[in-house]
């Protein structure tokens, strides 16, 4: 990044667009986030019951049983 403070909007504050502002402030920048909602609707992806929880790990599949108890937490 230049000398010059950069100042940034993200647009869609879920979980990427907040780790997006998050990275970008780290990097010096200044940063505002949008999102068409207020936090903790029901409409993310991260909650409510359109949240999309996947069980399948590539790495390794011992973690699976630790997700399917954090799902049904």
């Amino acid at each position: 990044m230049s000398a010059a403070r950069k100042r940034v909007a993200v647009v869609g504050v879920g979980t990427m667009g907040t780790q997006a502002a998050w990275r970008l402030a780290a990097r010096g920048a200044e940063v505002v986030g949008y999102d068409r909602f207020a936090p903790g609707h029901d409409r993310s992806a991260a909650g409510g019951e359109t949240r999309v929880f996947r069980s399948a790990h590539f790495e390794d599949t011992r973690y699976v049983p630790l997700l399917r108890h954090a799902d049904a937490l």
